[in-house]
């Protein structure tokens, strides 16, 4: 760590900070902010002439708000992002067939899958896989039970097991580093599950 710089989320410039970080000489700049805070970081790094690899929060996931900053997106976007957003090659075939669903489902409505949409497709999905088994009668209690009782439930994020991961089903293996790819418009897998290398 070779500087730590803070800015408000009001603020409309940081060229103060990005400069005191180039001058610290970092090899990677981690801009842990979301939305509108994320331009202003970006707008200030390409101002200020910082070229290093920079690494995002996953909120800004969202291809709308990426394209938004196309005049001054750096040459590396990285993201810590999800398996639902940038499928890879090697996943199960029943990832593949979830992803196969989700990515038809996005395909009709003309947009590319990002970080809400992934987000909230396997929950949703889950739920109504099991009110399909209970019944729409199911009280919570039911819900839940079903929900923990999976061990091999496959969604576009992974394979989900509740035994092994309680509360949320699924582990590390189901993020994956990306970068933006601002010529295409979306979101490239630049590691294996769990940040591995491929």
């Amino acid at each position: 760590m070779v500087a730590r710089e803070h800015f408000a989320t009001s603020d409309l410039s940081v060229t103060a900070q990005i400069t005191r970080i180039k001058t610290a000489d970092p090899q990677v700049l981690i801009v842990w902010t979301a939305g509108t805070g994320l331009g202003v970081a970006l707008h200030g790094v390409h101002d200020v002439g910082l070229d290093v690899p920079i690494m995002a929060g996953n909120g800004n996931m969202v291809h709308a708000q990426l394209d938004g900053y196309a005049d001054f997106t750096p040459k590396t976007l990285l993201f810590p992002g999800i398996l639902g957003i940038t499928p890879l090659t090697s996943s199960p075939p029943a990832v593949k067939a979830a992803d196969n669903q989700f990515s038809t489902a996005y395909a009709k409505t003309g947009a590319k899958p990002d970080l809400p949409g992934a987000l909230s497709w396997d929950p949703t999905k889950l739920l109504l896989d099991a009110y399909a088994a209970i019944g729409w009668n199911a009280t919570p209690d039911q819900l839940r039970t079903w929900i923990v009782s999976q061990h091999n439930w496959a969604g576009i994020n992974g394979i989900y097991d509740f035994a092994k991961y309680p509360q949320r089903g699924i582990g590390p293996d189901s993020c994956i580093i990306t970068r933006w790819d601002a010529p295409t418009h979306d979101f490239v897998a630049v590691s294996g599950p769990a940040g591995s290398t491929r």
